[in-house]
């Protein structure tokens, strides 16, 4: 495991790390704009790097667009799956040379305004029907949106962890519980604020 270095406040870390290993790195080939997967060699390399940042908190992941790139940010970070799918779906359809219907910004900002608002018990404006959809309905779409990129990437699991969010809440859900019931519990408002920093806290070291 790689030692992580004490940040001060307002310092960064930036990691950077090349793709796992590839048929065309394997012959000795050059790759540059050949979009090929990693070989069992590179999916491994991924696992041993992935063991070694164990315990960095990734908050940004920034991946080219080729699936060897995307592949290891996946593996390496273990987050992502389903942005990273999406973004890997979006490069083949733009390969393929089909384009993805865009809208107007300011029907974008709504639904993300939406999403911000109401959260995952929420809906968000389906412009191809024009009709509010629920956010559980769109996110089965989203899934089999993406799916033959997810499993191309090996994150299949992942991405349909989707549902589990929608199942279980997002964090916030779970902060707003735990501070309610705290208030419930007749605590003051510092001390429910002072509950869901323990829930953050505990939730921050699952896993480490």
């Amino acid at each position: 495991m790689i030692e992580q270095p004490d940040l001060q406040p307002g310092q960064t870390l930036l990691l950077t790390l090349r793709h796992g290993l590839t048929e065309l790195n394997r012959d000795k080939r050059v790759g540059g704009h050949t979009d090929v997967p990693l070989i069992e060699e590179g999916r491994r390399q991924a696992q041993e790097a992935r063991a070694n940042f164990q315990g960095t908190p990734f908050e940004v992941v920034v991946s080219s667009p080729l699936e060897r790139a995307i592949q290891t940010a996946v593996i390496v970070t273990g987050v992502a799956a389903l942005y990273l799918s999406l973004l890997h779906m979006l490069f083949r359809r733009r390969r393929l040379n089909q384009r993805w219907r865009t809208y107007a910004d300011m029907l974008v900002e709504e639904n993300v305004w939406r999403a911000q608002r109401y959260g995952v018990d929420g809906s968000l404006m389906d412009f191809g029907i024009g009709e509010l959809v629920p956010y559980s309905e769109l996110v089965e779409e989203l899934i089999e949106l993406v799916h033959k990129d997810a499993d191309e990437l090996g994150c299949v699991a992942e991405v349909e962890n989707a549902r589990e969010i929608i199942a279980r809440g997002t964090s916030a859900d779970r902060q707003l519980q735990v501070y309610r019931e705290a208030l419930q519990a007749g605590a003051e408002k510092h001390e429910a604020l002072l509950a869901v920093v323990d829930l953050l806290i505990d939730d921050s070291v699952v896993g480490l």
